[in-house]
């Protein structure tokens, strides 16, 4: 709503590409926008099928077992229309002109195994577009394990002082 109050951007994860994104969850994002998508509002509550989701998409069996319970309540609430228009415009809209354009601080957070993304392409491609970019690697991927978010933390404090100057100025 007011874009020129934004005065940097931290992204993790980005989905800057629809060619970035890897091939099961373009899979995946095919057919939650497809007609078949709309089985995704009874079947979102099922954990059953949510845990077999984690497993083929998303690194699940790394998934520590007190975060499954929180996943599963997130996945629950998730508006089914808006999880629909996210998956079609994921498959549509490139970043790049934007990033090309943003001249103002920008912190990228990737996993280096993610299972979303192609992190080291993203992270190039981040690099090249916007110059200014500040990209971060973290080796793993997307499992919510101690270990994992102990990396995470890890990145987002290699950040958090560049970022806190950045908001303030």
């Amino acid at each position: 709503m007011a874009p020129a109050r934004v005065r940097a951007l931290l992204l993790h994860t980005p989905f800057v590409r629809p060619g970035l994104i890897r091939p099961l969850v373009r899979l995946q994002l095919r057919l939650l926008s497809s007609p078949a998508g709309a089985m995704y509002a009874p079947l979102r509550n099922s954990s059953t099928l949510a845990m077999l989701h984690r497993r083929l998409f998303a690194n699940g069996a790394m998934v520590a077992a007190e975060n499954l319970a929180r996943d599963q309540a997130d996945l629950a609430r998730a508006d089914p229309r808006a999880s629909r228009e996210l998956a079609l415009d994921l498959l549509r809209v490139d970043y790049v002109a934007f990033l090309r354009q943003w001249r103002r601080p920008l912190f990228v957070l990737l996993a280096t195994e993610d299972a979303f993304v192609h992190a080291a392409r993203c992270g190039a491609l981040v690099a090249g577009s916007a110059p200014q970019a500040r990209v971060v690697t973290f080796p793993g991927g997307h499992g919510w394990t101690a270990d994992y978010i102990r990396r995470q933390h890890d990145a987002l404090v290699s950040v958090r002082d560049d970022l806190a100057a950045a908001v303030r100025d």
